[in-house]
């Protein structure tokens, strides 16, 4: 996913608006602020989290055979690395 630093902001102010982050000032940039996830927003992280897994397993790797996923872990791994180093 790519966002504008408008769209950023849009969304920290949505999400604090929720009460799922708090921001706090940065001493040393004016402009930038650093985030916290508040209790409520680690549930709601958790919960997307089991979603998302779910959603993943069901829609990918559930129609895989062993070998493949295998296969794609080692293919995965090595972009990871790559785009690491």
């Amino acid at each position: 996913m790519v966002l504008t630093q408008s769209a950023v902001s849009r969304l920290c102010d949505k999400l604090a608006d929720r009460g799922l982050i708090t921001r706090s000032p940065l001493e040393e940039d004016a402009r930038g602020a650093m985030t916290h996830l508040t209790d409520a927003g680690r549930k709601v992280l958790r919960n997307a989290a089991r979603t998302n897994a779910e959603v993943v397993e069901r829609t990918f790797a559930d129609r895989l055979s062993q070998t493949q996923l295998e296969s794609l872990h080692e293919i995965l791994d090595q972009l990871t690395e790559r785009m690491t180093a």
